[in-house]
């Protein structure tokens, strides 16, 4: 039944694609000619679409279809058209009097590749566009080894959250800082989503490379930039342990966010691993939590301090155990975290306490309550 429905799914998005070239032709032969050289099927159907992508749009279509098939939530409309304006090349890298003049006309870049979609989100007055790949089918074609090589190469997973990155940094340090965060989201219309889900496909680029992108030296390198992204958005935002935001430097954002060869570079460029901020307190506290390994490895190895007492868990055997990475716990307890005393909040009591005990620390005592929160004596 299942297999029946997709099967019918594919039809009619087949039949879709066909209206959609038909409604190109301009008199009757381009008509008869379509008719009579319609693609088998929807892989042909889509290989078509792509290699009619005229080729001075084909830097465009691909900026949007690497968004569209690796972005964590579809685009708003204004978003993608500042996506497409980005020149990770040129100088300024973001100028707002080069994006295209009809907003919506971005689609023409791969047109039955992509839809605008209205959408009302809780809060908002009045709908907002959405661009969004036009059917499953789409993305399934554009991650499979179907595709064509000359479009291959920047639709693979790697090459596509590479550009991703280098188009949100670049932007992100083409801001006009003196405008305040609030301003610049109104003006700046991708800078929220560059500042909130660059890390994470940064994250994907390192874990597979092992290196850092120059977009990324030169973001964290600037301080008024990487400041102000983390204004428009900090890794902290959501976490509802803290109140309030509390500011951090760079080496605490890429343990924070996972970024372990940023991290490396970081050290090795003379940041200072003990440095306090941000809601956990320092880099240890926030990779602990995090369950991010090899940035443990790596901070332990330059002389974090176990130990050290700050944020929203205490110090990093807690962060650890609240998160119950125990890999971690047996990694901190290695370099001697102190055992005489844990202070955990309620949520994160029974997680830690099952984490602890499962790594082979002495079983758990008794536990106090202590100003709203658990202590856990070992």
């Amino acid at each position: 039944m299942v297999c029946q429905s997709f099967a019918n799914e594919c039809r009619f998005r087949w039949v879709s694609c066909q209206f959609d070239s038909l409604e190109k032709c301009l008199d009757r032969k381009s008509v008869q000619n379509t008719l009579a050289n319609l693609p088998r099927t929807l892989d042909d159907t889509y290989a078509r679409i792509l290699k009619a992508i005229p080729p001075e749009h084909l830097i465009y279509a691909k900026r949007l279809l690497q968004f569209l098939t690796y972005s964590e939530r579809p685009l708003r409309l204004e978003e993608a058209v500042d996506a497409v304006t980005v020149d990770i090349v040129s100088r300024p890298r973001f100028d707002t009097r080069n994006r295209v003049f009809i907003p919506k006309e971005v689609v023409q870049y791969c047109s039955s590749l992509v839809i605008l979609v209205s959408k009302n989100e809780s809060g908002d007055r009045m709908a907002r566009m959405e661009i969004q790949l036009a059917h499953f089918s789409v993305k399934q074609y554009l991650v499979s080894d179907r595709l064509e090589a000359d479009m291959a190469g920047d639709l693979e997973e790697i090459p596509a959250r590479t550009a991703i990155v280098n188009v949100c940094l670049s932007y992100l340090l083409e801001l006009d800082r003196w405008c305040g965060p609030w301003k610049a989201r109104e003006t700046y219309h991708l800078a929220q989503y560059s500042a909130q889900y660059w890390a994470q496909h940064a994250a994907v680029v390192e874990g597979y490379s092992g290196q850092v992108l120059q977009t990324e030296e030169e973001y964290f390198a600037s301080q008024g930039a990487f400041r102000f992204g983390c204004q428009i958005y900090s890794p902290d935002q959501l976490d509802r342990r803290y109140g309030e935001r509390i500011p951090f430097g760079s080496l605490y954002y890429a343990a924070r966010c996972g970024l372990a060869s940023s991290t490396r570079m970081l050290l090795e460029k003379g940041a200072e691993v003990n440095a306090q901020g941000g809601g956990y307190g320092d880099a240890l506290q926030a990779a602990s939590s995090g369950g991010h390994e090899k940035i443990v490895q790596m901070l332990l190895e330059k002389g974090a301090e176990v130990n050290a007492q700050d944020g929203g868990y205490g110090n990093a055997l807690q962060a650890a155990s609240g998160g119950g990475h125990e890999r971690i716990v047996q990694m901190l307890l290695a370099k001697c975290a102190d055992m005489e005393m844990r202070t955990l909040t309620t949520v994160d009591n029974a997680t830690a306490r099952a984490a602890v005990e499962r790594v082979g620390m002495p079983s758990l005592g008794p536990v106090e309550q202590q100003n709203s929160s658990f202590a856990i004596r070992l």
